[in-house]
């Protein structure tokens, strides 16, 4: 979370950042005294914006669950699920696609998130 920082000037106008140096210079306005002058300070919290969908080679992550020899466990959970021809279609899985997500969320819960994690290393792009 960040905090961001608005002038609202004289005029009414209104700017982000900090005031302009010249005024400073000039006039002798700063943050501490820019009150005097007109010019109202408001702050508020930004939220940090969510993270980039992650993205994962469907081959590296057949070759990752073989590897942990969970492989046939999730092709069943993704035939199961009737999900099998998207999954045969796809090139790439991201983690904003919801039936991946989903997928992800079973694997989490039945074998932890320690081997989901390294599966999910050894497959991204």
């Amino acid at each position: 979370m960040r905090i961001a920082t608005t002038w609202t000037y004289p005029d009414g106008t209104s700017g982000h950042m900090t005031l302009p140096q010249t005024w400073g210079q000039v006039s002798g306005i700063t943050p501490r005294n820019a009150g005097r002058y007109g010019f109202i300070r408001t702050s508020e919290r930004i939220p940090d914006p969510p993270p980039a969908p992650k993205e994962y080679s469907k081959l590296r992550l057949y070759d990752a669950l073989c590897n942990a020899g969970i492989w046939t466990d999730v092709q069943t959970a993704i035939q199961n699920a009737g999900q099998w021809d998207r999954w045969e279609l796809a090139n790439d899985l991201s983690t904003d696609y919801e039936p991946f997500a989903l997928l992800l969320a079973q694997l989490r819960q039945t074998y932890g998130d320690e081997l989901t994690d390294a599966i999910l290393a050894a497959a991204e792009i």
